[in-house]
């Protein structure tokens, strides 16, 4: 629970730290065994367990947003447009691309496409490590699979651009 999700922030490098804090951790965290530098936060993404996004967002606007206020000031607009394409593609996300997210009020995206878009907001980022708070919470065990494997191709196929 809690104690798992601390451990994640930690290692993600999301945890403020409090120097009136009851508790403390010790010890460090290497990155290809050096300490984390400046482009640490670029690297690693944290995806929490609780999907957050505007709900009246498409998913592609919402992949959009993320990639133009993160990526590389170089990246083009058809450069990012593209990789958006190719996201959307890994994730198996292209026919509901242009599907508002939504929320409870708002009809959208299934509760697995919003996950797979988590983890396609970091991954349109350019993060090259997702570390993810129960990525298969409150999702039945087909759409659990689904978003394992979306995961695992977006991994496989991202080391291959690499």
């Amino acid at each position: 629970g809690e104690a798992v999700k601390c451990l994640l922030e930690i290692i993600a490098n999301r945890i403020e730290r409090h120097p009136h804090a009851e508790s403390s951790a010790h010890g460090e965290i290497l990155l290809n065994g050096l300490p984390p530098g400046k482009f640490f936060n670029r690297t690693v993404a944290f995806i929490p367990k609780k999907d957050c996004h505007l709900p009246t967002l498409t998913v592609r606007e919402t992949l959009r947003f993320s990639a133009r206020m993160r990526a590389p000031h170089h990246m083009t607009n058809a450069q990012i447009e593209d990789h958006i394409d190719q996201i959307l593609g890994w994730l198996g996300l292209e026919e509901c691309q242009h599907t508002v997210v939504g929320d409870a009020t708002l009809k959208g995206v299934s509760g697995g496409q919003k996950r797979r878009l988590s983890f396609g907001v970091e991954a349109v980022a350019g993060s090259a490590i997702l570390v993810a708070d129960l990525p298969t919470n409150g999702l039945d065990a087909k759409t659990a699979l689904d978003v394992i494997h979306a995961t695992r191709r977006v991994v496989l196929r991202s080391s291959k651009a690499a």
